[in-house]
C-alpha cells in the first residue's frame, strides 16, 4: 500500500527537480534576452548621445558672438566635467588654432586638418560652382586618407561619427562655429571607451535590467545589471560590490575568450544566478555587463509546489487506505488461490489449474499461470524422450567445447536382449512394446543409481556411459550396473507373467578408454553422444558375450586392469573383433568379490 505513496513522493521530487531546472533555465533565457537588448541599445548609443551632447554645447556657448578664448574656456570646463576627452578648434583654413590634444598623432592631425579645410570650403561655397583646383584638392585629400587608412567624412555636422584610424577606435563630432567673424570647425573627440563608460552609467542609473519587453510588475525573476571595469583607472559599476572579488576569474575569462560565463553565486546568505557576456559592438570591451537573478522567487515557488505535493501525498495515502479496505475482499481471494496453486507447483504438483477469473489483470494472470503449468507438464513429458547428456548440454550453454568435441575417459556399456527377432515374431506388437518398456524401465534406474547415464536406446539394446571417478571408478560402476541388470532380468521371470511365458536373456559388453564427447547431427536435429573405438568395441563385446558360459558379461582388457582384483572372471580365448586388426583378449565376469565396494584407484 505504501509503494504508490512512495512512488508519488519520488515523482514529486523528480517534478520539483525538473521545475527547478526549468525556472533556472527560464532565468538564463531572460538574461540572454537582456544581453541582446543591451547589444541593440549600445549600437544606437551614438545617436542618443549626439543630440544630448550638441544641446549641452549650445547651452554652454550661448547665442552671443564667440571668440577663440570663450570657446576654449567653455571646452576646458566640459572636458573637466567628463563630457568628452579632447577638443580641436580650427581656423578658416582647417589649421589647428586651439586644442587640448597635445600628443595627437601627426598623421591623424594632418587628416583632421584636411577634413576641416574641406568642410569649411564646402560650407562657404554652397550653391557655387566647383572649380578645377578644388576638385584636385579634394582628390588629393582622398588619396592622403587612403594612405593612412582613414576616411574622415564630416559632411553631416553635429553627428557623432565612428572612425577607425589605424589601430585606434574613436568618435568625432564636427560643429561649424564662427570665430571673430570667420568660419571654423570645432571637433569633439570621444574615445570608444568613453562612450562605453557613458553607456554603462546610463544603463545602471536607468535600472532597466536590459529587458524592455518584460513588464516589471509581472516579472517573476527580475535581474540586476552590473558593469565590470577592465580598466584599472576606471571603477566598476557600482564601485563596491562583493561580486567583483567572487567572480573575478569569470570576468577575466569572459573578457579573454570573448564568451559567455554563467553559473551560481552565493553572497550574503542569498543565492544568485549570474551571466556575463561581452558586448560584441564594444570595440575596447572596457566594461563587461553582468546580470544577476536572485533564486528567492524560485525557492518560494518550489516551496509552494512542495506543499501541494505533500498534500496530494497525504490525500493519496488516505485514499489508498480506504480503497484497500474496499478492495481487500475482492482481491485477496483470487490472489490467495494463485498463491496456493504456485506453492503446489513449487512442490512438484503439475496437475494444478486455476478457475476462470475474468478478463482483468487477475484473469490474465490466472490464464498465464495455467499456460505456464501446461508448458511445465509438456516439458516434463519431453524429458523422457531426451537423454540426460542432452539435458546437461542444454543447461550448460557456456560449454562451447561440446560443439567441437572433447576427449574424455569413460566406460561404455552395451546391453542387448538375446533373440529379440524371434520374440517379436512370436508375440503381438503390444506385447513386444510392453516387454521393452518393462525392460528399459528397470534398466535405466539401475544405470543412474550406479553413476551412469543412458546415452541412447537402440531397438532392444541400451547404450550407457560411465565417466565419474567419485565415489568409485567408473569401471567398477559399469560392472556393478551390469550385474544389477542381470539380477533385474532374472527377477522379472519370477514376478511377471509376460516374462515367465517369454523367457529372455541379456548380454553385456563393457569397454574402457578415451572417446570423443560432443554434438552430432544437423542444425535442426542434434544428439549429444560419444564416439570412438571404445564404443565400437563395447558393442562387439556384447555380441561376443553369446559365447560366454557364466554371466554373459564380457569386458575388454582396458576394463579388466581396473577391476581384476575386485571380480571373479574367466579369461576367454583371443577373439577376432570386427574393426580390429589383431585378436583381442577379453574376459567374462563371474561374480563380484566382497572388496568391490571399494574404489580400486583409492584402495
Amino acid at each position: 500500500m505504501l509503494v504508490p505513496i512512495v512512488s508519488l513522493i519520488s515523482i514529486g521530487r523528480s517534478f520539483l527537480s525538473h521545475e527547478e531546472n526549468r525556472l533556472k533555465e527560464s532565468a538564463m533565457v531572460r538574461m540572454r534576452a537582456g544581453f541582446e537588448a543591451l547589444e541593440l541599445r549600445y549600437r544606437d548609443a551614438p545617436r542618443l548621445i549626439e543630440g544630448r551632447l550638441y544641446e549641452d554645447l549650445r547651452n554652454r556657448l550661448g547665442s552671443a558672438a564667440l571668440t577663440l578664448d570663450v570657446i576654449e574656456q567653455t571646452m576646458i570646463t566640459a572636458v573637466d566635467e567628463g563630457v568628452f576627452k579632447h577638443y580641436i578648434i580650427t581656423d578658416e583654413k582647417g589649421r589647428f588654432a586651439r586644442s587640448n590634444w597635445l600628443n595627437i598623432d601627426a598623421p591623424l592631425k594632418k587628416s583632421l586638418e584636411l577634413a576641416a579645410a574641406k568642410v569649411v570650403r564646402i560650407d562657404t561655397e554652397v550653391g557655387g560652382p566647383t572649380s578645377v583646383v578644388d576638385a584636385a584638392i579634394d582628390e588629393e585629400v582622398e588619396e592622403y586618407m587612403q594612405v593612412f587608412g582613414s576616411s574622415f567624412d564630416f559632411s553631416r555636422p553635429t553627428t557623432l561619427n565612428f572612425f577607425a584610424f589605424q589601430n585606434a577606435y574613436m568618435y568625432f563630432m564636427s560643429i561649424m562655429v564662427r570665430v571673430d567673424g570667420k568660419v571654423g570647425n570645432l571637433f569633439l573627440h570621444i574615445p570608444d571607451y568613453y562612450l562605453e563608460k557613458i553607456f554603462a552609467y546610463d544603463e545602471f542609473r536607468q535600472n532597466r535590467m536590459a529587458v524592455d519587453t518584460v513588464d516589471s510588475e509581472k516579472r517573476d525573476l527580475p535581474a540586476e545589471l552590473f558593469f565590470y571595469s577592465n580598466f584599472k583607472a576606471e571603477k566598476s559599476i557600482p564601485a563596491e560590490s562583493p561580486i567583483w572579488h567572487k567572480l573575478k576569474e569569470s570576468f577575466e575569462r569572459a573578457s579573454r575568450l570573448k564568451t559567455e560565463e554563467s553559473g551560481m553565486l552565493t553572497s550574503e546568505d542569498e543565492s544568485y544566478i549570474y551571466a556575463i557576456r561581452p558586448l560584441s559592438s564594444m570595440h575596447t570591451q572596457s566594461f563587461l555587463p553582468c546580470l544577476l537573478t536572485s533564486t528567492r522567487p524560485i525557492e518560494a515557488r518550489l516551496q509552494s509546489m512542495q506543499m501541494v505535493i505533500s498534500g496530494l501525498a497525504f490525500a493519496a495515502l488516505l485514499g489508498a487506505v480506504i480503497l484497500s479496505l474496499v478492495l481487500a475482499a475482492s482481491l485477496l481471494g483470487p490472489i490467495s488461490r494463485i498463491d496456493v496453486a504456485a506453492q503446489k507447483v513449487g512442490n512438484g504438483n503439475l496437475h494444478v489449474a486455476l478457475p476462470y477469473m475474468g478478463s482483468d489483470e487477475l484473469g490474465r494472470l490466472s490464464q498465464s499461470f495455467n499456460d505456464m503449468v501446461r508448458g511445465l507438464r509438456e516439458r516434463e513429458k519431453m524429458q523422457a524422450y531426451v537423454s540426460d547428456s542432452v539435458l546437461e548440454a542444454i543447461q550448460d550453454e557456456a560449454d562451447v567445447s561440446l560443439h567441437e568435441g572433447r576427449r574424455v575417459e569413460v566406460s561404455v556399456l552395451f546391453s542387448d536382449i538375446r533373440n529379440f527377432t524371434g520374440l517379436s515374431e512370436k508375440n503381438s506388437p503390444e506385447q513386444v512394446f510392453a516387454l521393452l518398456n518393462t525392460f528399459f524401465g528397470g534398466v535405466e534406474p539401475i544405470i543412474r543409481a550406479n553413476n551412469g547415464r543412458v546415452d541412447k536406446f537402440i531397438g532392444d539394446a541400451v547404450m550407457a556411459v560411465f565417466h565419474r571417478t567419485e565415489p568409485e571408478h567408473h569401471t567398477l560402476s559399469a560392472v556393478k550396473a551390469a550385474f544389477a541388470i542381470k539380477a533385474f532380468v532374472d527377477s522379472l521371470a519370477a514376478e511377471s507373467g509376460l516374462f515367465r511365458k517369454t523367457r529372455i536373456n541379456v548380454g553385456v559388453g563393457i569397454s574402457t578408454g578415451t572417446v570423443l564427447l560432443g554434438d552430432v547431427g544437423s542444425i535442426r536435429r542434434k544428439d549429444l553422444t560419444v564416439i570412438g573405438d571404445e564404443v565400437n568395441l563395447a558393442s562387439r563385446l556384447e555380441s561376443a558375450s553369446k559365447k560366454g558360459r557364466h554371466s554373459k558379461i564380457v569386458v575388454s582388457g582396458s576394463t579388466w586392469k581396473h577391476i581384476e582384483s575386485l571380480v571373479n572372471a574367466e579369461k576367454m580365448p583371443f577373439t577376432e573383433i570386427r574393426g580390429k586388426e589383431q585378436a583381442v583378449q577379453i574376459y567374462e565376469l563371474i561374480s563380484l568379490k566382497p572388496s568391490a565396494v571399494f574404489d580400486p584407484d583409492k584402495s
